[in-house]
């Protein structure tokens, strides 16, 4: 569960709010709007529906773009890494104080490069699993049960 301040709440909930946004490759590089983040879009899904349901594997994506230069120097390789997206709102205009709050990991499984920008496209754990989902709810015709 995430928690966050009330000053969060006030600024969240004000009219006049600042949304800021980051993200964070492999726990080290963070890469803002001032480093050449353009845009970053989270969709939560489940099995490509937009519900929840009994059975179904739930998983989360983000879609991240960014100038190829806000990674230079950098050494992050975007293959077989992951990403954390964060999110926030500034707390306090006077000193630039912004509290965030994480909106998940996800594993980059798509790349796309053009000459000046980059998309990435990650989903959570979920969409790295290797197997079949197998249910484990049994079946009872007898009782009465599907």
């Amino acid at each position: 569960m995430q928690t966050y301040s009330q000053a969060f709440h006030n600024a969240i909930s004000a009219a006049d709010r600042e949304i800021r946004g980051y993200i964070k490759f492999n726990g080290t590089f963070t890469l803002d709007g001032a480093g050449g983040l353009i845009s970053f879009k989270t969709t939560q899904n489940a099995m490509d529906a937009e519900r929840f349901c009994v059975g179904s594997v739930c998983s989360a994506m983000c879609e991240a773009t960014f100038y190829n230069e806000g990674l230079s120097g950098s050494g992050v390789s975007l293959a077989n890494s992951y990403f954390d997206a964060y999110i926030g709102v500034v707390t306090d205009p006077d000193n630039n104080t912004a509290e965030y709050i994480c909106c998940g990991r996800y594993y980059v499984s798509e790349i796309t490069r053009s000459t000046a920008t980059t998309r990435i496209v990650g989903y959570d754990i979920a969409g790295r699993l290797s197997m079949d989902y197998v249910p484990t709810v049994t079946a009872d015709p007898d009782n009465g049960y599907l």
